[in-house]
């Protein structure tokens, strides 16, 4: 049996006027854009189930499918130079209303400028149809999450349907914290769980990505060193398992990009050194059970990778370049498979004119599990599947 997911992650908008499609099901370069980062911010890029582009930004303003900025979309509270700045995602039981989560700081100030988590309400229908935040929706703290300055990311709860957002928290004792969005909105009571992680807010300070497998199951987190965790997507709460940090020559700081196959059986990390000679990809076993496994576990994949890095609808892993300046990203070909069998490939496409760096990020999703009774020959076979949203067809 073939299936294909549907369309909403199809359609990506990053960096200086990039873009890329991947709507015919090969990733296809998009024409120069009007979006441009300032520093290496995941924005979000939104479309339908049949891949119809809707919206997307960069972490400041809110741009609609004609790629023009919605009359409320300016001003956003994500940026400075937090690597997961913002993400956009689908309120449950809703068509048209999406929650925009932003976490940043001010590049140009100091430790007293942190900006913390907030939340704006956009709505498909405003604008006749091309969609704006509600007015008196945006930019609404969300409490707790004042010490947030990155690592933000979202995944689905186990019944597939509600979607937790889950940031690192800095402060006199560093945090993870899980909020949940349900049919009801985004409840501002969050999940505190403990982490080993202890670096405080640095000014202008990039830490590095937070990221939940596909199977909802295993978290790593970056500050000063990294974290595998367990996390519990019925509860939301994260348990830490161990620190690590690479050990490999010539790397002194941790790895920042991270992302898992869709199965879950492997994790990658990347950075960006000066050199393509100095930028690696590596794979783990994120299910190891000590940091002596798992760094047993390290290949090294391939070099010239920049540290974003991310899964794609053809279940491929895409990473950009080791310069934020190429016009070119690489690929993992076979997530999925042990060492080179993944198959790293280095400027595997081409952007035209347009440059690269950190790729949307999007909801880390269950995969869709289709479950079939009976097996006698001659009688029916009933199929139910735990998707969500649900199927159109």
């Amino acid at each position: 049996m073939i299936a294909f997911p549907q369309g909403e992650w199809n359609n990506w908008y990053f960096g200086w006027h990039a873009g890329i499609s991947f709507s015919s099901g090969l990733p296809v370069a998009l024409p120069a854009s009007p979006i441009s980062q300032s520093a290496g911010i995941s924005g979000f890029s939104i479309s339908d189930s049949t891949g119809a582009f809707l919206f997307c930004s960069e972490g400041q303003n809110v741009y609609n499918r004609n790629l023009t900025i919605t009359p409320n979309g300016s001003g956003l509270l994500g940026g400075g130079s937090s690597c997961q700045a913002i993400i956009a995602v689908q309120l449950p039981e809703s068509s048209n209303i999406y929650y925009i989560i932003s976490a940043g700081h001010d590049p140009g100030g100091g430790p007293g400028e942190i900006i913390g988590l907030h939340y704006s309400v956009f709505d498909l229908n405003l604008n006749g149809g091309l969609g704006d935040i509600v007015p008196g929706m945006k930019n609404i703290p969300i409490p707790y999450g004042d010490s947030v300055v990155d690592q933000l990311t979202a995944t689905r709860h186990k019944n597939n349907k509600d979607i937790w957002i889950v940031a690192l928290k800095h402060g006199s004792r560093n945090q993870y914290v899980s909020y949940l969005l349900t049919s009801s909105g985004l409840s501002t009571t969050p999940i505190f769980s403990s982490t080993n992680l202890k670096a405080k807010i640095r000014h202008r300070g990039v830490f590095g990505y937070l990221k939940i497998s596909f199977d909802g199951r295993n978290l790593v987190c970056t500050d000063s060193l990294q974290e595998i965790c367990y996390f519990n997507s019925s509860t939301g709460i994260v348990v830490p398992r161990f620190l690590f940090l690479t050990d490999f020559p010539s790397i002194v700081a941790p790895l920042r990009g991270k992302e898992f196959s869709i199965d879950s059986k492997y994790l990658y990390l990347s950075d960006n050194g000066n050199l393509p000679s100095s930028s690696y990809v590596f794979q783990y076993d994120p299910t190891a059970l000590d940091s002596i496994s798992f760094m047993q576990s390290q290949t090294l994949i391939g070099q010239g990778s920049g540290f974003n890095i991310q899964m794609a609808p053809d279940w491929k892993i895409y990473l950009g370049n080791y310069s934020p300046f190429s016009d070119s990203i690489n690929v993992i070909i076979n997530p999925s498979g042990g060492g080179t069998l993944c198959s790293y490939q280095q400027n595997a496409i081409g952007l035209g004119n347009n440059h690269n760096y950190c790729f949307p990020q999007f909801v880390q999703r269950y995969k869709a599990y289709i479950h079939s009774e009976g097996q006698c020959q001659g009688d029916s076979i009933h199929f139910s599947g735990d998707i969500w949203p649900p199927a159109d067809s």
